[in-house]
């Protein structure tokens, strides 16, 4: 399966009547058809950050990654020409996706799932059931500045994203419950599912969250 990345190289916002022609394209490419781009986010300088997950080995931008388990994170920055910068990969055994990412701060924040020990730069998390959600935030040159990841005995995993220029996260959390989110009563483990939003601090502490779900998924 191929999938591929287009850079427009429009931040900000494009006027009306622009040209809307293609500027770059970058490809991730592998044998498998489970590889894709979830997130792609501009930053304040024209760069952008790509990343999804892929399984057993892919290419991106010359750059080729080896999978660990079912599936790993592709995580890379493109220069507002769509160069490559640099291109990270992360996981373990299991299934690991980044699902969203902001840069529009500066600084980048991606949210996804993880199973079983991933490390992110020097941060090893472990999760609580088959997944946690994680929340990454990364520094443009891709070192990892603070890894949180929340979750309990079910499967868990954060998905959309957005950062305030204050720094402040606010995510979602898809849950099958069996924890207790902060400031909030206990989810019971459900057959389904239930959504949790969640804010964070810059530093990454989770200042409040909120569920919100009822008999269904």
């Amino acid at each position: 399966m191929l999938v591929a990345v287009v850079a427009a190289a429009c931040y900000p916002p494009v006027p009306p009547g622009a040209d809307f022609s293609v500027r770059s394209a970058q490809v991730l490419s592998g044998p498998t058809n489970e590889d894709e781009i979830d997130g792609v986010a501009a930053a304040p300088d024209g760069s952008a950050y790509v990343t999804g997950k892929f399984e057993g080995t892919a290419t991106f931008g010359g750059t080729s990654l080896v999978s660990a388990g079912a599936a790993d994170i592709p995580f890379a920055r493109v220069d507002p020409l769509g160069r490559v910068v640099w291109v990270q990969r992360f996981g373990g055994p299991g299934e690991d996706n980044f699902f969203d990412i902001d840069a529009t701060t500066g600084r980048v924040v991606a949210t996804g799932w993880f199973s079983g020990t991933v490390a992110f730069g020097s941060v090893t998390l472990t999760a609580s059931g088959p997944s946690d959600c994680v929340v990454v935030t990364f520094r443009p040159d891709g070192s990892t500045l603070w890894a949180r990841a929340f979750g309990g005995p079910g499967r868990d995993g954060c998905n959309e994203v957005v950062v305030e220029s204050s720094g402040t996260v606010t995510t979602s959390i898809d849950t099958e419950g069996g924890w207790t989110p902060l400031g909030d009563s206990a989810i019971p483990m459900l057959g389904a599912s239930d959504t949790v939003l969640m804010r964070l601090g810059p530093d990454g502490s989770p200042s409040w969250m909120r569920r919100a779900g009822g008999s269904g998924a």
